[in-house]
C-alpha cells in the first residue's frame, strides 16, 4: 500500500517533469486552460495547465471498490482556486479541499467514490489529479 502511494506520486512528478524538461517546443497558447480528462472504469483523471481559468464539472464515477487512492498535485501556481469534493453512493462527501498554493497531495479514501466535483475559479496553474482502485 505505502509502495503504491510512493510509485503514484513519483509518477506524477515524473509525468509532470518530463513535460516540462524535454519539451523544447512547447506552445502555452495552445495547450491552456484545455482540460484533458479521463473517466473509465476504476480510474479517473483531470489534467490542466491554466491560465485564469474557470471551469466547473461533475463526473460520475465507476469504481467497484471500496479502496481508492487520491493523487493530485499543483505546480506554479500564481492565482485563483479549486474547490475539489468527492461523494460516496449515499451523496456524503468522503475527500474536500480547497487548493490555493502549490502541494502534492496522496490521500486513501475508504468508500467508493461516486461523483467527482472540481470548481476551477480564475486559476493559474498546472494541476493534475488521478483517482484510481487501490487493489
Amino acid at each position: 500500500m505505502k509502495n503504491f502511494k510512493f510509485l503514484a506520486s513519483v509518477l506524477i512528478l515524473f509525468t509532470f517533469c518530463s513535460c516540462n524538461l524535454f519539451n523544447t517546443h512547447h506552445n502555452d497558447d495552445i495547450t491552456e486552460n484545455i482540460p484533458i480528462v479521463t473517466n473509465v472504469e476504476n480510474a479517473y483523471t483531470y489534467t490542466v495547465n491554466a491560465e485564469a481559468f474557470s471551469d466547473s464539472t461533475r463526473e460520475v464515477l465507476n469504481f467497484n471498490s471500496n479502496e481508492a487512492v487520491l493523487t493530485y498535485m499543483v505546480l506554479e501556481y500564481s492565482e485563483g482556486s479549486i474547490q475539489l469534493e468527492i461523494d460516496n453512493a449515499d451523496t456524503l462527501i468522503i475527500y474536500t479541499d480547497l487548493i490555493e498554493s502549490n502541494l502534492v497531495i496522496v490521500e486513501d479514501l475508504n468508500d467508493k467514490p461516486m461523483h467527482i466535483e472540481l470548481v476551477l475559479n480564475n486559476f493559474s496553474g498546472m494541476f493534475e489529479l488521478a483517482l484510481a482502485n487501490d487493489n
